[in-house]
């Protein structure tokens, strides 16, 4: 009896051990078939449909900003058209240090922007804020007398670029401040950042609207191994890439008739307009003087109405402004390339293009400024810069 107890036990000992066993198998064989699926996944893609990506984590969300830069970031950014190397400064700008104190007989450029700002695609000495300081000292009579410095932060509009000078930028005691308008997107980007809105007619400034899209940038780094697949991984840059565009899309969602997309985007128009004349006053009242730069969409052949409207309200409000479109289509007609045809960003010789025609135009507005001076305060002009 004793011994048929045994058995019978061990029987069922056996037939345990052998179904754990089978589990344990089965979840090899599937955790192996998904690995491998992974993996030619992956393969398929970097050979197919490979992915742009950056290899450290640069840009976090801020209530204040609505996006900043990290500082002390590093890493690349790899695309099938480029990979370039990114680096930030103590305070979060892709530049060389710099003291908020201007040092003496120095005249100090702060360029604001967004990615073409950045240099997105190129090295930071090749991106038009260090470009255009090269220029400038190219004369031997400056000798290190300008300072350019790069406060482009991707992914932000005009309405991120006010709020950053408002709480950031001024310190740097900048003489001009020069800021790039994308005409691609930035109308659409001052409203969707939330920053500023129309109170009785006034512009106020509000905390930055903590979307779908910057809520998962915020938690995905949090997650094990998200950093170094992230970074290496083609197949979870494009699952990352896809879920974000549904967040977005899931963000602003919504059938709406063509009236109300009209009604939008006039909105939008005039909200730019009013951070500009915004950022303006706030540059006078801390004595740097503002230059708008207008940046035109990847062809130069096309312009839509705002962008034309933009340009005739800079004109007739009296800004200082410098347009991009006609030198970039007379480039274009002659077959010259000042973009990447994939990722549509300034290549190297789009960013020297830039400085130049900048170049041209503060060149004209510093021996002005000189001259007005030598006229009105002969004592001091040699301390105009």
């Amino acid at each position: 009896m004793v011994q048929a107890e045994h058995n019978a036990g061990t029987m069922r000992d056996d037939r345990v051990g052998t179904l754990v066993r089978r589990c344990l198998w089965n979840g090899l064989v599937a955790l192996t078939s998904v690995f491998l699926a992974l993996v030619m996944f992956e393969g398929a893609i970097r050979v197919f449909f490979p992915q742009s990506h950056f290899t450290a984590r640069v840009l976090v969300w801020d209530h204040e900003l609505g996006v900043r830069q990290i500082a002390g970031a590093r890493g690349w950014i790899v695309t099938p058209e480029f990979r370039t190397r990114v680096t930030t400064n103590s305070k979060g700008l892709r530049d060389t240090e710099y003291s908020y104190v201007k040092p003496p007989g120095v005249c100090r450029i702060l360029c604001l922007g967004d990615s073409y700002t950045f240099g997105f695609g190129v090295d930071a000495d090749e991106a038009f804020p260090k470009v255009l300081e090269v220029l400038l000292n190219s004369s031997g009579e400056a000798d290190g007398r300008y300072q350019v410095l790069n406060g482009g932060i991707c992914g932000g509009g005009t309405a991120n670029q006010l709020a950053f000078f408002n709480a950031e930028g001024y310190r740097y005691q900048p003489d001009f401040v020069v800021l790039c308008v994308c005409t691609a997107n930035d109308f659409l980007d001052n409203r969707r950042s939330g920053l500023y809105s129309f109170d009785d007619g006034r512009l106020v400034k509000r905390d930055a609207r903590l979307s779908g899209t910057e809520l998962l940038r915020s938690i995905l780094p949090r997650l094990p191994c998200y950093a170094f697949l992230s970074s290496h991984s083609h197949l979870m840059t494009l699952l990352k890439h896809r879920v974000g565009s549904l967040v977005a899309h899931h963000d602003f969602r919504g059938q709406i008739s063509q009236s109300e997309v009209a009604r939008r985007e006039n909105d939008e128009y005039e909200l730019t307009q009013c951070l500009l004349s915004s950022m303006r006053d706030s540059c006078l009242a801390r004595g740097s003087t503002l230059v708008i730069t207008v940046v035109p969409h990847l062809s130069a052949q096309f312009q839509d109405k705002r962008v034309a409207a933009l340009v005739d309200f800079l004109k007739v409000d009296g800004f200082d402004y410098v347009d991009l479109f006609p030198a970039f289509r007379e480039d274009e007609q002659l077959g010259m390339e000042n973009f990447f045809p994939i990722n549509h960003h300034w290549n190297k010789r789009g960013h020297g293009r830039v400085a130049e025609i900048l170049c041209d135009f503060l060149t004209g507005r510093l021996a002005g400024n000189v001259a007005h001076r030598r006229a009105v305060f002969p004592s001091q002009a040699r301390d105009v810069h």
